[in-house]
């Protein structure tokens, strides 16, 4: 899940979530280690709001470097959780196996997601969700 953009800071930057469109976005790399870890929303009277990679805003608009401190607190651990897809009204559960800019990939847990070990996952049917979207929670 190592993504590095191609292109520098504002190639194929996305816009923010709906509703926060108009915002003008840039990726936040974390300067420790260079690990791509979300985005940063500029608003009209210039503060920051963070969001992590899956497009979902994680704080409120702040000043830069309390945003970026949040992003870089948050990291990317959260990509290895167990999370629920919403499949016709159903949560089904699910581990995020891949992660593009606009992208993310998920497969079915085939183990209980309570479970301290790790999961086994039907990766002969993954699901490729646009983002953002509202179908993928944490479990």
């Amino acid at each position: 899940m190592n993504e590095h953009p191609a292109g520098g800071p504002t190639a194929g930057v996305p816009t923010g979530p709906p509703g926060m469109s108009d915002l003008t976005s840039f990726d936040h790399v974390r300067p420790d280690d260079g690990e791509h870890v979300g985005y940063l929303g500029m608003t009209t009277d210039g503060l920051f709001v963070p969001f992590d990679r899956l497009h979902r805003r994680r704080g409120p608009a702040s000043e830069l470097d309390e945003a970026e401190t949040l992003l870089e607190e948050l990291g990317l651990g959260y990509l290895a959780e167990s999370w629920w897809l919403e499949v016709d009204g159903e949560q089904v559960a699910v581990r995020i196996v891949e992660l593009r800019r606009d992208v993310v990939v998920v497969a079915r847990a085939m183990e209980d997601m309570t479970a301290h070990v790790a999961k086994a996952l039907d990766l002969t049917r993954t699901i490729e969700l646009a983002l953002p979207t509202d179908r993928l929670t944490p479990a």
